[in-house]
């Protein structure tokens, strides 16, 4: 029993991980089609403080670290 927990564990703890950087990586890319009006509300959101290029290069990491970690995670869960 204590192995098939372990898994379980690790598998809630994944896609819970996974949806925290999906989530995020969304709101970079709304917050990148929202500049103008979030300038004009006062907001100081990421492509706002540092810009464009930056905010999707920011969102360009998170996704391809999205990618490596989904690889690793099942890639770990096959070896277990």
């Amino acid at each position: 029993p204590s192995l098939f927990f372990n898994k379980l564990w690790i598998a809630i703890a994944a896609i819970s991980f996974f949806a925290f950087l999906l989530t995020l990586i969304r709101e970079v890319l709304k917050d990148m089609e929202d500049v103008q009006g979030d300038t004009e509300g006062g907001y100081h959101t990421l492509p706002i403080k540092k810009g464009l290029s930056f905010a999707k290069k920011y969102a360009q990491l998170l996704y391809a670290f999205h990618l490596l970690s989904v690889a690793a995670v099942a890639c770990r869960m096959y070896m277990i």
